[in-house]
């Protein structure tokens, strides 16, 4: 009695260590892993702060500029009498007007801070859709695997029918030898099968850059099928939550803030300035004026305005103005590439769904049909009216036609995925 306690205690054991390293992940933990442990994303927070920071110290670019200057220097006459002198300076300056060229800058700065937030959600979505690829990749692989081991249990079903067949002298060694080499191909298959489900599965390692050293595998994703909205309605969705079209626009709102700072290089340069100075002279032996009293008497006190009017600058202003312009003129064309490219993308999407509900059927119809076929060319090969090459010739019609319809489903409810990336769902 005590020792099936313990046996039993045993497998309770094994069973929880199991299904602690052996986690069940969906397509969302997959993503949301993916979003914790993803270098690029780690790099964005980064930015993120980096950007932060060169905002505030644009701001503090208005504030008036200081400095500090201070020198002490030696020099002779033609008598070689040395003297010894001392200045300091302190001085500061206030832009008033410069062409708008800080306040440009400063709204440079602010869009790149959040243009920085923007690309982050870019990296999010493509990192989603990749993930989301290669997981409807690894569930049809593994569909494929139980198609192929379904496979190698029937050929091995007939193989045995066959054999007694063959004993009985109810049909020739030859049928043996072509149900062996059909064997042969499944298992050849289910290898192949196997092997795609593995290069699938280090995939989405891969794409999750997964860390973890416990196991792990995917669950199935119910396959319901969806309308999806015309492609006029999923594109103005699209523009409204994809962070590519927002990506564009601020895109070309830097390229005009730029544009103008250049152009503000034009305007006059107003300024107010100030200075505060004193010096102080080592005099010759027999002359006495401290020190103190010499930095007051040369202290001096300095304070006015300044206007720089640009008048000639050898066409340096116009080159950087048409520069700017061609930046700008290249962002606004590839922006209106952009939109194209996804409102075909999505017409192409909407197009390849509507085909694949209306095939959906007459796929499913075609694989029973094949399936009700298979079964009665298995009865008519048990009665002697049907040769093994025709029975073959049955089993990998089913067997076709199933891998199809496996294939269809998956890939309609990887699109229908799509469906619901661009129309902003999570």
């Amino acid at each position: 009695m005590e020792e099936k306690r313990r046996i039993i205690l045993i497998c309770c054991f094994v069973i929880c260590w199991g299904n602690l390293f052996s986690q069940t992940y969906t397509l969302s933990d997959c993503i949301n892993y993916a979003y914790t442990h993803r270098t690029e994303l780690q790099k964005q927070q980064t930015s993120d702060t980096y950007y932060r920071k060169y905002h505030t110290y644009s701001k503090i670019g208005l504030l008036p500029s200081v400095s500090g200057k201070a020198n002490y220097q030696f020099s002779s006459d033609r008598q070689n009498q040395l003297t010894q002198s001392a200045t300091a300076d302190l001085s500061s300056e206030l832009v008033l007007f410069n062409g708008f060229q800080t306040f440009n800058s400063l709204k440079q700065s602010k869009l790149l801070k959040e243009r920085n937030k923007t690309y982050t959600e870019k990296i999010r979505n493509d990192i989603r859709l990749e993930i989301t690829e290669i997981f409807y990749s690894l569930l049809l692989a593994q569909e494929n695997i139980k198609i192929s081991e379904n496979a190698i249990q029937s050929a091995e079903q007939q193989i045995s029918l066959i054999t007694e067949a063959v004993k009985a002298g109810r049909t020739s060694s030859i049928d043996l030898l072509e149900m062996q080499a059909q064997l042969e191909k499944e298992r050849s298959n289910c290898i192949a099968a196997v092997n795609q489900r593995e290069q699938n599965f280090i995939k989405l390692k891969k794409a999750v850059n997964y860390e973890d050293k416990q196991t792990f595998s995917i669950a199935s994703v119910p396959i319901v099928p969806k309308v999806p909205p015309n492609a006029e309605n999923l594109f103005l969705s699209a523009i409204s939550t994809l962070p590519e079209f927002q990506l564009t626009r601020q895109d070309s709102l830097f390229a005009v803030y730029d544009l103008k700072r250049v152009k503000g290089q034009y305007s006059p340069y107003l300024s107010l300035f100030g200075s505060l100075s004193s010096q102080y002279q080592k005099l010759p032996a027999g002359e006495n004026n401290p020190f103190k009293n010499q930095l007051n008497d040369n202290f001096t006190k300095i304070a006015g305005i300044s206007l720089v009017i640009p008048i000639y600058s050898r066409h340096e202003i116009r080159k950087q103005q048409i520069e700017k312009e061609r930046q700008l003129s290249d962002i606004t064309l590839d922006n209106k590439q952009i939109y194209r490219d996804v409102y075909f993308e999505i017409e192409r999407l909407w197009q390849e769904i509507a085909q694949n509900q209306e095939n959906l059927e007459t796929i499913e119809k075609r694989y029973n049909y094949s399936k009700q076929i298979y079964e009665m060319r298995q009865e008519q090969y048990r009665h002697g009216v049907l040769s093994i090459t025709d029975l073959l010739i049955a089993e990998n019609n089913m067997k076709n036609a199933e891998i199809e319809l496996v294939y269809q489903k998956y890939n309609l409810q990887y699109n229908l995925a799509l469906i619901e990336f661009y129309s902003g769902g999570k």
